[in-house]
């Protein structure tokens, strides 16, 4: 099992998991502190990374306005429900308290503009006498086209070199005649699970596949490289890990982080990037290693529960060989033809 190292780079810094923040809210000219609380805890889905366009399904649920006649009951209908637009920090109000029959707390937001980072969604929940709990959910904004997109600095795509998988109409740029291979330049997307299971970033890191389901990821005509195949490849470039890594952005974060043992060249052209791995613990997907490690799928087994990966490591020259549970492990897949 691959050791993960503890790194300030861990995780892209912006790039937001999921940001909670919960707070009450007091009237600046109310000094006799005679306001109650609300009861629940305030909550609603929202994804982590988004892309332009995307509709987003909002439906707060979990507070209520507690009624001293029934104690039972905590239905809603007595709330005022407000949501702040992120790219203008305008609140608007869904509902209002005095006027439960109105617009719906529930609501879709679109994500109307194009600009690459990160932003914040707030909703609260107010009533008169209360203090209001507001909870915010921070996401950020992505673009799954290379070099234009959120990823940038690919030094091997060609314009119309790209092959169109024909399960899902994606596409996937390649260069050809790589020791005798053609090589796709991109992690394959189809089937697995994207990065913190957010399908904004699939066609961006790729999703990531235990063996078994590696051998099927490839398109009509293409497949898993062997292990002998990667070491001819990183062969032929040098031998070192350099040579198989992209210095490619994120956002505008840098990937890869410079260190002085480890030249970034690509000059195999397989234009590898550090979106770790993941582990399914308890049916659980957990994902490890992001902007440290870049690890993908041979086609080799070892025996029944045991397969090989080859991967890299920020700050290493070496390419190194590794051996991984076939069922629970679950790293990139390049494609070959």
């Amino acid at each position: 099992m691959i050791k993960t190292r503890i790194s300030k780079y861990f995780l892209l810094a912006g790039l937001a998991i999921f940001a909670a923040a919960v707070s009450c809210k007091k009237d600046d000219d109310d000094d006799t502190d005679t306001k109650m609380y609300l009861g629940g805890t305030l909550a609603y889905d929202f994804p982590a990374y988004v892309q332009y366009g995307q509709v987003i399904h909002i439906s707060p649920t979990g507070v209520y306005r507690p009624n001293s006649a029934d104690a039972t009951d905590k239905t809603d209908t007595l709330l005022t429900w407000i949501w702040t637009d992120p790219f203008t920090d305008k609140s608007d109000t869904l509902r209002k308290e005095t006027d439960p029959y109105t617009v719906g707390k529930a609501f879709d937001f679109t994500v109307y503009r194009d600009t690459l980072g990160d932003f914040t969604m707030k909703v609260t929940a107010a009533a008169t006498d209360y203090y209001s709990k507001l909870v915010s959910r921070a996401f950020t904004i992505v673009d799954p086209k290379p070099n234009t997109g959120s990823l940038r600095g690919y030094t091997k795509i060609q314009p119309g070199v790209y092959l169109v998988d024909g399960r899902n109409l994606w596409e996937y740029y390649y260069i050809q005649n790589v020791g005798g291979v053609d090589l796709l330049l991109q992690n394959m997307a189809y089937g697995g699970v994207p990065y913190l299971n957010e399908p904004a970033v699939a066609a961006i890191f790729g999703n990531y596949y235990t063996y078994d389901e590696a051998l099927s990821a490839c398109p009509a005509g293409w497949r898993l490289p062997s292990g002998a195949e990667f070491d001819a490849m990183i062969a032929a470039a040098g031998g070192d890990a350099g040579a198989m890594m992209e210095n490619v952005t994120f956002n505008g974060i840098e990937m890869w982080p410079y260190t002085r043992e480890v030249k970034i060249s690509n000059l195999s052209g397989f234009s590898a990037i550090p979106c770790g791995y993941a582990i399914v613990e308890e049916g659980e997907y957990r994902f490890y290693g992001m902007l440290d490690y870049a690890v993908f799928w041979t086609a080799d087994a070892k025996d029944a529960n045991t397969a090989y990966t080859r991967y890299l490591i920020a700050g290493q020259p070496t390419v190194f060989t590794g051996e991984q549970s076939r069922k629970d492990f679950c790293a990139s897949v390049r494609c070959i033809r």
